[in-house]
């Protein structure tokens, strides 16, 4: 392969528009255009692009799931323009971020509207301009040159610039004519997806394999005009992620269905099986259904799913490696089954202006050979099917372990009554970690948080126990189905409570929500709440039990909370222990031989003061000593 040549995609939409002139290329809402017309228009539009554009430069394209994005992007794969991706639905601030990072180009173009985005003063809008007549063949580019830059948040919330040369653009058009010859029955394939990420991306390089495609954008369309739309396109594939399968599924007529769908593929955060039910509903169910794992990355497909199953519940799995030998399964720790992906051959160059970012996650092995670590976490069933179960980048310290909130996550999908759940470790005001469920519960489900914690505290160590329940009538997602993990971080939640008027009615029902409240640092604590559900823990338990001992309650131990989790039980537990006679001792260590020790706490201190003493003194087996 020459490092001078145009591109195999350019090349591709050339070569059908001379052998299939007639054929349907892309239909729209309002538009349609032959391989031919296609041709004319790309030609028209690149050689206007290449009178503007310096070629040294990157071009900023706003773009969303409509005609002109697909027309822009593939003018200027045709003008040997590098250009960089940004989602229309990006908000004006993330617009301006993406733009600094790109070093204030003094050229952009946006497909359709503005999005409420001022272009900058020092920059020109560059106009539509598709009815040159023109013949404006692709043009020869460096195979190894920056090609293209696709923003994604990922899971941190800053958008990230995933850059591609023009043969990893071409490495990818390789891979989707893969995966065309796995589909059957294709006539048209549908693409709903912004051309701004990289799943609608890959559908639309369908038309350089000659392959006619239909493109809408579902958020400007009902339920039944999109459906409607599909079917008079006579579209046979469809892609699909959870926010759109919601969205259509939940809110079309009971009698409209996808007539023409006899395939669609599942990308996004993973889809459950009660989604899947949906989808075959709605194409009547005569329709394969596949979910696609990849990443904008490594932009290949590394893992895929065929479904088949009829009566599971829960994720679906994100299935098998369709190229095994390119993939490794590293272990987290050695205590747990779970694994993180890490893809061999990853087609991205790197993120653009972080090179310490780029280093961390693309690496290269003593064999010399590169690969990239995508902090995806998976668990592999008896069936060698893999399911992801959360992010590397969510594992957190509580209480001094290290914990994987996806196992806290794992415990709360197998609860029946609960549809969904993420679980994220979120900040207190001493920044210390406290993990947060955030739930959607079934809609004929009665599960209350006390038997949510029954069961968790079943299955999982205290700190795997989530110290807030967060209920939710949707999980939040974004433009491309992914759960929306930074509103979640970022927004103040309240606590699930079932019954918000409890009363307290006896002084020690006060003293335990009282003490509780200054352990934990929470206001208007509920008699009859859970204590794991307000951020009880060991070391909180620990410094109960003291008090509690200090103020007459005897004969404590921090495992009374397995048992009694309501302040209401703990209070009640209280009463029948309390002693008539208060002492203001209290017994550290009563075991040893040697000389008695007597601690004397300050003014303000308890005898929790003198716990570590305790255990240490306990623990010297030659010259042990009783602590009070």
């Amino acid at each position: 392969m020459h490092s001078w040549a145009p591109s195999d995609i350019s090349l591709g939409i050339q070569y059908w528009g001379d052998h299939t002139p007639d054929k349907v290329a892309i239909l729209s809402e309002f538009r349609s255009l032959t391989f031919a017309q296609l041709n004319r228009e790309l030609s028209s539009f690149a050689q206007a692009l290449d009178e503007v554009v310096d070629r040294d430069s990157t071009l900023p394209l706003i773009v969303g799931a409509n005609l002109n994005s697909f027309l822009a992007i593939y003018s200027a794969m045709r003008a040997g323009i590098p250009f960089a991706l940004i989602d229309e639905s990006n908000p004006p601030e993330a617009v301006n971020a993406i733009l600094s990072q790109l070093g204030r180009p003094k050229r952009i173009y946006i497909a359709e509207g503005e999005n409420g985005f001022e272009i900058p003063p020092d920059c020109t809008l560059i106009p539509s301009d598709f009815s040159r007549i023109v013949t404006f063949p692709p043009q020869p580019v460096n195979r190894n040159e920056l090609a293209a830059v696709l923003f994604t948040s990922g899971s941190t919330g800053k958008a990230k610039g995933v850059c591609y040369s023009w043969s990893t653009l071409d490495a990818i058009k390789t891979d989707c004519s893969r995966f065309l010859g796995t589909l059957d029955g294709i006539n048209r394939m549908g693409v709903q997806n912004s051309l701004g990420y990289l799943f609608g991306l890959r559908r639309s390089l369908s038309t350089s394999e000659g392959v006619s495609i239909s493109i809408q954008n579902p958020f400007k369309l009902s339920a039944d005009d999109l459906i409607k739309q599909i079917n008079r396109h006579e579209i046979s594939h469809i892609a699909l992620v959870p926010t759109l399968i919601e969205r259509i599924c939940d809110t079309r007529s009971p009698n409209i269905f996808c007539t023409s769908v006899v395939g669609v593929s599942v990308a996004g955060e993973g889809i459950t099986w009660e989604q899947v039910a949906k989808i075959r509903e709605l194409t009547q169910d005569r329709a394969t259904i596949q979910t696609n794992y990849t990443a904008s990355e490594f932009a290949y497909l590394a893992f895929t799913n065929t479904l088949t199953e009829r009566t599971a519940v829960g994720k679906v799995p994100i299935g098998r490696p369709i190229f095994p030998e390119r993939i490794t399964l590293i272990r987290v720790t050695d205590e747990s089954p779970h694994l993180q992906i890490c893809v061999k051959e990853p087609l991205a160059l790197g993120y653009l202006g972080d090179e310490e970012l780029t280093n961390q996650k693309f690496r290269v092995d003593e064999h010399g050979e590169r690969y990239f670590m995508t902090g995806d976490l998976v668990t592999e069933d008896a069936n060698g099917l893999f399911s992801l179960v959360g992010r590397l980048d969510d594992m957190v310290k509580i209480n001094g372990r290290l914990v994987e909130p996806s196992e806290s996550e794992a415990a709360l999908r197998c609860i029946q009554g609960i549809e969904t759940a993420i679980v994220l470790p979120h900040l207190d005001s001493d920044n210390k970690f406290f993990l947060v469920a955030h739930l959607k519960i079934s809609k004929n489900s009665t599960i209350t948080p006390n038997q949510i914690y029954d069961s968790l505290l079943a299955k999982l160590a205290s700190n795997l126990v989530p110290s807030m329940l967060v209920k939710h009538d949707e999980i939040p997602l974004n433009e491309r189905g992914k759960i929306d993990r930074q509103y979640l971080l970022t927004k103040t939640w309240d606590r699930w409570i079932i019954s918000a008027q409890d009363e307290i009615h006896t002084r020690t029902e006060r003293f335990v929500c009282q003490t509780l409240g200054m352990i934990l640092r929470k206001s208007d604590i509920k008699v009859s709440e859970d204590v794991f559900g307000i951020g009880m823990d060991s070391f909180a338990a620990l410094e109960f039990i003291v008090i509690a001992t200090e103020y007459g309650f005897k004969g404590l131990t921090p495992s009374i909370f397995l048992q009694f989790r309501t302040p209401k039980s703990i209070a009640e537990l209280l009463d029948a222990k309390r002693e008539t006679n208060l002492s203001n001792v209290f017994i550290l260590n009563s075991t040893g031989s040697n000389t008695p020790i007597v601690c004397l706490p300050g003014a303000g201190s308890t005898a929790l003061w003198y716990q570590a003493l305790a255990l240490a003194v306990g623990e010297m087996a030659c010259s042990s000593s009783p602590t009070f």
